[in-house]
């Protein structure tokens, strides 16, 4: 379980370990200066970070899915996330996407934080599965992962190098 962005990883996702991190995860100090114009309007300036901060928690373990009904009921829990690669490793095939255990966990996952009325995000990444995350209820739709991207770029800049220098002494 992971809470937001620069958030805290739990123990695998019990609904005590989520409900205590949720409890804790939410800003209470003052945080940059100029924010705030200085101190000057600090109080206005708290108040609405506090306000707009959201609590995602991520689930990855298929232990996690299994306490959905509890997970579902700690307060103030915003967005439920699904980490598909993680949880597939917990499902005896790491990567293997069609494996029925995992789509019965996310299935459970999806359809008891929409009955709580909790959003939730996405769960295979990539353009050529925008349609099937929608089809699954998500609010969230992630396009790529960063590091894909990063690959992607990386060997494409390489290819061009490669064929600039070839030939050259």
């Amino acid at each position: 379980m992971a809470v937001g962005a620069a958030g805290q990883h739990g123990d695998g996702g019990t609904a005590r370990s989520i409900s205590l991190q949720v409890s804790t995860g939410r800003p209470a100090g003052f945080g940059p200066r100029r924010a705030g114009n200085y101190y000057r309007d600090q109080d206005e300036y708290v108040k609405l970070a506090n306000d707009s901060v959201i609590c995602v928690i991520q689930i990855e373990d298929v232990s996690a899915a299994e306490q959905i009904d509890e997970i579902v009921r700690v307060p103030e829990i915003d967005w439920i996330f699904v980490g598909i690669y993680d949880m597939s490793g917990r499902t005896e095939g790491f990567f293997d996407f069609n494996n029925p255990k995992l789509w019965k966990s996310i299935r459970n996952i999806l359809d008891t934080a929409k009955t709580a009325g909790i959003s939730i995000g996405n769960v295979l990444g990539g353009v050529d599965n925008i349609q099937k995350t929608l089809d699954l209820g998500c609010q969230l739709v992630v396009l790529g992962e960063d590091t894909i991207y990063l690959k992607v770029a990386a060997d494409k800049a390489l290819k061009v190098f490669r064929e600039i220098i070839k030939g050259r002494k």
